[in-house]
């Protein structure tokens, strides 16, 4: 009977500490910002323009994908850590070829204003023999706050950093 009221006391104790584990928990979590990619922004193609003939010559291509995303809260905001890959496409094996492109991170508040945008340049790197590559990147950014952990609403939106004739290509692109 002493042992069963001491596993009981013990097992009391223990949903105790447990419950004040969950109720502490609950005061450090959060609603992390929305991640995803811009529609129309998420691919890329590189035209030669030296080109003459009514077909455009394609030189490169890369398309985003597989997002991840994780959030820690601080006492000033939330860090938000974006890792996402790129498949990228050369026509033809020019050898060992580097191919720069830009590419942009916004975030935006629940009524859809920008409240920081920044370009980030990235290498993508072509062996001899490759013509297409999985490369990934990751990026850090902070989103401050007054002390609220609830990001409802805000979006963290990743695109590349497109001509005017790119969009029109990616727009006619998906309307086929």
């Amino acid at each position: 009977m002493l042992k069963q009221k001491s596993l009981v006391i013990i097992l009391c104790v223990f949903i105790g500490i447990l419950s004040f584990g969950c109720t502490s928990n609950k005061k450090t979590t959060g609603v992390c910002p929305q991640v995803g990619f811009v529609n129309g922004l998420d691919r890329l193609t590189v035209f030669d323009p030296e080109n003459k003939l009514s077909e455009p010559i394609v030189l490169f291509s890369s398309q985003m994908g597989e997002l991840e995303t994780s959030c820690s809260f601080g006492k000033k905001g939330v860090v938000m850590l974006v890792k996402f890959s790129l498949n990228s496409h050369i026509p033809v094996d020019q050898g060992a070829t580097d191919v720069e492109v830009s590419y942009l991170v916004a975030t935006t508040n629940p009524d859809g204003i920008i409240l920081a945008k920044e370009i980030f340049g990235l290498n993508i790197k072509f062996a001899v023999g490759k013509t297409r590559i999985k490369s990934d990147d990751e990026v850090e950014l902070f989103i401050p706050s007054s002390g609220g952990r609830d990001f409802r609403g805000y979006k963290v939106l990743i695109g590349f950093q497109l001509s005017q004739s790119q969009i029109d290509y990616n727009q006619k692109r998906s309307l086929q």
